[in-house]
């Protein structure tokens, strides 16, 4: 018995041309990898608070990325924008995410400040 694999539906993690197609690639994986990352900086708030999939595809489309978070410093910011850019070939490999984070923490700064954190801009899960 032989089983087709049937192509995945497309989430908030999915890249552009993955919202598109359904193709999967390693320039989608480093897309998801940055929406991860931003789910690990925000304490696991939602993907584009209060965005139906619609609009996300919308605006994904149209190059819009969110926003750095406020208690997240501009270097961890740079490393997930580097995921998330619109034309495929040019987002970050994961060597250079690799290498990037441990740039970042083997420095002696903070990266993430959470006084700073503003809860009230996040969807809570329990509004899904």
């Amino acid at each position: 018995m032989q089983y087709l694999a049937s192509k995945k539906k497309p989430t908030r993690w999915s890249s552009p041309e993955t919202m598109v197609t359904g193709d999967q690639s390693t320039e989608g994986d480093s897309w998801s990898f940055g929406i991860v990352l931003w789910e690990i900086v925000t304490l696991g708030a939602r993907p584009y608070p209060k965005m139906t999939f619609d609009t996300i595809q919308t605006e994904v489309a149209n190059g819009y990325q969110m926003p750095r978070p406020r208690h997240c410093g501009q270097e961890v910011y740079t490393v997930m924008s580097g995921c998330w850019e619109k034309e495929a070939t040019n987002r970050s490999n994961f060597d250079h995410i690799l290498k990037s984070l441990e740039r970042i923490l083997e420095k002696t700064h903070t990266y993430l400040s959470l006084n700073d954190l503003d809860e009230g801009l996040y969807a809570s899960t329990l509004d899904m």
